[in-house]
């Protein structure tokens, strides 16, 4: 009978193999059935049984041929069976009667993570020190060679499972090769280092104005990221009855009527309204916006002035219109602002002041033929402004009232996120932002940006991040912190690369995520960033703990 009741709970002869660590590392006392836990654990997760070292034969005492049972004298492979599961009894019998007993059942199998949807990945690493961070460096690069593990789950157990120190690094790449060379060559074109010990800083959306656009602009991350091909798709839907055309067919083609007003304004506002919306569902919100001219609009909408639907509408009609007037033309100027209002003639208007030595002038065609001559003679360097009408100028005005009045057909509420006034160069006032007549005399009135972008750098280590397609809001920025000798510690980053920049708008908008986690400017939401019900965390390499000696 006990035969028979030991072959149904072990199995059949020799079925169930004995081992001891006892055999291997000698008497451990108290430690011994924490001792049998680990090696039985390993042996679980190496599908490996190990042996018994120096087992020759049992004691003849002992009928092992006729019970399920064997010692284990060699090692023999424990592979995983579809129709079995392994298991393991530990016991640890304590001298006094003090005994511990457990079985141990291997885990469910993982499913393998799906590939991910990105081209690239960014991997994130810190550390308590600098000499900790190179060596976790080094250390991962090896591991990325030697087990060529699947890039998305290794960037989600970086990102989710280590704790945040203030020597950071980040690496963006396309195989586990190609960012294990980028982190031992430490290659700036694709590594990032800071030290930081601020958890949060001011974050500041620039929202960029028309003539940033360009064709097939953030298709890319249209293709890879449901976030935004959702809120562009909402946006194209709504468009379509003010438009007579999806707007997505001509962003994303080569489709040359981008470059005109009636098509730009709108498409420039999906990509950015799009692009705030992806960022909030990475865990990034801004403290406050600021946008140029079209811009404003944009800013407007996501700070609760409008909603969507009245937004797209009134930009929309605010192209058409504008596409209506006379043509002009528009010229930057690099002079200062008193000395070029002082020269311009009736005609002609500041359109936006850039910069300390920044001005944009325009007019019609024969005026601002006329104001490059004498730019020229009075030595000021000039560029023509490739447009068609002449923005922020007199040939504005037909348009203004009409526009107002649909503006008056809205129910503008007061923003819910403090946005700087392109008209005055400081926070817009509730009473402003709900005011049709403002929205009005904004196509008219200067772009103040210098302005705002000095309301804008008050509070120290703030970071101006640009949301639209290329980087001339943050140039402009920079040139004006600079040339003002402000807060050159400010930070300032691009969601989409320039037109001519090689880098794919998923690689420059990933690796501006981690710059932004990299400067201590916020924390992204990591699990969401990375779809975490699709990722798992796999083994890496842990803390590079760096020992010292205490002499005593």
């Amino acid at each position: 009978i006990e035969v028979q009741a030991l072959s149904r709970a072990f199995g059949g002869a020799g079925s169930c193999a004995l081992g001891s660590v006892k055999a291997n590392i000698g008497h451990l006392d108290a430690a011994a059935g924490i001792a049998g836990l680990i090696k039985t654990t390993l042996a679980l997760e190496h599908e490996l049984l190990p042996p018994s070292l120096n087992y020759q034969r049992g004691n003849p005492d002992i009928d092992f041929a006729n019970s399920p049972f064997h010692v284990q004298a060699h090692a023999t492979p424990w592979p995983r069976t579809p129709d079995h599961t392994r298991r393991a009894g530990i016991s640890a019998f304590g001298f006094g009667g003090s005994n511990a007993h457990i079985i141990l059942e291997e885990a469910p199998l993982t499913p393998p993570s799906p590939p991910s949807t990105r081209p690239t990945e960014t991997l994130i690493l810190s550390a308590r020190t600098p000499q900790a961070l190179e060596e976790a460096t080094d250390r991962l690069a090896a591991h990325l060679r030697r087990t060529q593990p699947n890039l998305a789950d290794t960037a989600y157990t970086l990102a989710t499972g280590r704790r945040t120190f203030p020597h950071r690094r980040t690496v963006t790449g396309t195989t586990p090769d190609a960012i294990a060379t980028a982190l031992e060559t430490r290659d700036p074109a694709h590594t990032t280092t800071s030290h930081t010990t601020r958890d949060t800083t001011p974050l500041i959306y620039l929202f960029s104005g028309q003539g940033s656009q360009h064709t097939r602009m953030a298709h890319d991350l249209y293709q890879h990221e449901p976030a935004f091909r959702s809120t562009v798709d909402e946006c194209a839907e709504l468009l379509t009855p003010h438009l007579g055309e999806d707007i997505r067919t001509i962003v994303f083609t080569d489709d040359p009527r981008l470059d005109q007003t009636q098509w730009a304004q709108p498409a420039l506002f999906t990509i950015e309204y799009a692009l705030a919306q992806l960022w909030k569902t990475w865990g990034i919100t801004p403290t406050a916006m600021l946008g140029h001219s079209l811009g404003e609009w944009t800013a407007a909408c996501l700070a609760g002035v409008f909603t969507l639907p009245d937004a797209l509408r009134l930009v929309a009609l605010r192209g058409r219109l504008m596409q209506a007037q006379t043509p002009g033309a528009m010229l930057n100027v690099m002079a200062d602002r008193i000395t070029i209002e002082a020269a311009l003639p009736d005609t002609l208007s500041l359109a936006a002041h850039n910069g300390p030595r920044d001005c944009v002038v325009s007019g019609p065609h024969d005026a601002i033929h006329t104001f490059t001559t004498l730019a020229e003679e009075n030595g000021w360097p000039t560029q023509p402004i490739t447009t068609s009408h002449a923005f922020h100028s007199p040939l504005m005005e037909p348009m203004i009232t009409e526009f107002t009045a649909a503006v008056a057909t809205t129910n503008p509420q007061t923003p819910h996120t403090p946005f700087i006034s392109n008209t005055t160069g400081t926070w817009i006032t509730n009473q402003q932002a709900t005011d049709p007549t403002y929205w009005g005399h904004h196509i008219r009135a200067t772009v103040e940006y210098a302005t705002s972008i000095q309301t804008a750098t008050t509070q120290p280590h703030t970071t101006l991040l640009e949301i639209g397609p290329g980087q001339t809001l943050t140039s402009l920025a920079r040139r004006i912190l600079t040339q003002t000798n402000t807060h050159t510690h400010t930070h300032t980053h691009t969601s989409l690369p320039h037109k001519r920049d090689p880098r794919t708008p998923t690689e420059t908008i990933q690796r501006t995520l981690a710059n932004l986690w990299l400067t201590g400017t916020t924390t992204p939401h990591w699990p969401t960033y990375h779809n975490h019900q699709q990722r798992h965390r796999i083994p890496l390499p842990t803390y590079p703990f760096q020992h010292k000696h205490y002499w005593l």
